[in-house]
């Protein structure tokens, strides 16, 4: 990992500070790098660096009364907590399907849907983010992010370009502009070529 890694993490959190400061000040504290290294070295997973570090800025929210609209920081982005990320990967995935078991979820929707990171260093997916959402009928995790920096970098854009914005603490997706952005740097991701009908637009190429 990179110091251009954790600066391009960090101005993510820092843009949602800017587009809404509520928000921001309802995300959890960052934990020690300690606690986070003590907490992933019990699994059987290879947690990416870029993922550790995520925990060690912020740490899913506060408690909260917040609706599923105003909780999402981006598109499928609520964040979990370290200890929710583990509680889910032990109860859903651990010994769940085969594809499932090196997937540790680190974002969800509030309606069933997971961003999963691929924690398998012998895989050739290997720190690629998957989207896994049974009430979408997406039962085999689907490549969504080419990483952990590309969800960030591709989410930065989009609120750069008004595809993503807050009104009245509602986070508004407009699809056609998220898909630009999303295809643009993220190419070879399943999830933005099998599910791009779904975005009424012409193809940026």
């Amino acid at each position: 990992m990179t110091p251009a890694d954790k600066y391009l993490i960090g101005l993510f959190y820092d843009l949602i500070k800017k587009k809404n400061k509520k928000l921001h000040s309802l995300l959890g504290d960052g934990l020690a790098p300690e606690q986070v290294e003590q907490t992933f070295s019990s699994l059987s997973l290879c947690v990416p660096d870029e993922v550790k570090y995520l925990f060690t800025l912020t740490n899913g929210y506060k408690a909260h009364n917040l609706t599923i609209g105003e909780a999402l920081l981006f598109d499928h982005g609520i964040p979990l907590s370290l200890e929710q990320a583990v509680n889910e990967w032990q109860n859903q995935f651990q010994h769940g399907d085969p594809e499932l078991r090196m997937m540790l979820p680190i974002f969800e929707n509030g309606g069933g849907d997971f961003l999963l990171v691929n924690c398998d260093p012998s895989s050739p997916d290997f720190k690629k983010i998957f989207i896994w959402s049974p009430p979408e009928i997406i039962l085999e995790p689907v490549s969504i992010y080419s990483s952990l920096i590309s969800l960030f970098s591709t989410n930065i854009r989009c609120f750069m370009v008004r595809a993503y914005y807050y009104d009245s603490k509602q986070l508004i997706i407009d699809d056609a502009k998220q898909y630009m952005e999303a295809v643009r740097l993220n190419r070879k991701c399943q999830y933005w070529n099998d599910f791009s009908h779904l975005h009424i637009i012409d193809y940026p190429w």
